[in-house]
């Protein structure tokens, strides 16, 4: 995570920096803020805002506007750590304009299915503030929130699951409930997750296959005989560890999908040597992030599909 932080800023600049010309848009207005946007016709993944361009790392998934393919809604999904954790009901009820729109992950436990099908669903849950600590508290906490959204592709979910939501919070609103009216914090739900860890194998993998192709082996780092672990990769249980088959150029040869947080970071480890990676928005380029911590240096690679350098960057006493 702490290596993520640091880099953040590097990948946001360089990504905008590569950023797609943008040639004969479409203008239109966001409706949540007014701005005007201009939507690419060709590739469809960048967008100008109050015309400066920026990368698809600044858009949001449930922006319809953005028109982003499903492999872009995925990817897009894994790299998004913009969610802010709620745990505080009163809050949510008292003051929904502070959170209004805000991207949020919410712990919850499903209590009734109010709408279903095999598109989507709404239903009632409990928001779990982290301090239950058996059934009876549970029963006693009603902190009823309404949430609504697509259904996963891993199967329904149904009365009694404890889930972690990613999503938005829109506002208390009125709900009709067995003939009663009231009002709940609701949240548009975009995934959510039954089991410890943000992404699970089968995410990560379809992540990897998308940004690196078919060609890939995923494998979990504590039941690998031939991966080391040290201090450097803070627990194996955090990581997935991705192998390409083609390995003819060492800067592509096995990375780590962190679980926790959309993060990948080369798996070739060397003291004073910290790499990073990204890959842009169609998914033809990648950027990696070298630093080299006794020259105190940072070297910003460009590669295309095949892995052939198109351009680098050097920057000194970073």
């Amino acid at each position: 995570m702490k290596k993520g932080i640091k880099f953040l800023s590097v990948f946001v600049a360089i990504i905008v920096l590569i950023s797609s010309i943008l040639v004969g848009c479409q203008s239109d207005e966001d409706e949540q803020t007014g701005t005007k946007v201009e939507v690419d016709e060709h590739n469809q993944t960048g967008i100008t805002v109050d015309g400066v361009k920026i990368s698809w790392a600044n858009m949001k998934v449930d922006n319809e506007k953005l028109r982003l393919s499903d492999d872009q809604k995925t990817v897009l999904q894994y790299f998004d750590n913009d969610y802010f954790t709620l745990g505080d009901y009163e809050v949510l009820q008292r003051y929904p304009k502070i959170f209004r729109h805000l991207q949020v992950e919410v712990h919850a436990l499903i209590i009734k299915m109010l709408e279903v099908d095999d598109e989507a669903y709404t239903c009632l849950a409990k928001l779990m503030t982290g301090i239950e600590e058996s059934s009876e508290d549970v029963e006693r906490n009603e902190n009823y929130i309404i949430i609504r959204g697509p259904q996963p592709d891993s199967g329904r979910i149904v009365e009694g699951d404890y889930i972690t939501l990613y999503g938005r919070y829109m506002d208390v609103e009125k709900h009709k409930i067995d003939g009663v009216e009231n009002f709940y914090p609701t949240f548009n739900a975009f995934y959510y997750l039954p089991t410890y860890g943000k992404f699970d194998d089968k995410y990560i993998k379809k992540v990897a296959k998308i940004i690196f192709g078919q060609d890939i082996k995923l494998e979990d780092p504590m039941s690998s005989p031939d991966y080391e672990l040290d201090e450097n990769h803070y627990n194996g249980y955090l990581y997935y560890l991705v192998t390409l088959d083609n390995q003819t150029n060492a800067n592509f040869s096995s990375f780590e999908f962190n679980r926790m947080y959309g993060y990948i970071c080369d798996a070739n480890y060397k003291d004073n040597i910290e790499r990073s990676f990204a890959v842009s928005a169609d998914f033809e380029h990648y950027i990696i992030t070298v630093f080299d911590k006794n020259l105190n240096t940072i070297y910003l690679e460009y590669y295309d599909r095949d892995f052939k350098k198109i351009w680098s960057r050097e920057f000194e006493d970073a």
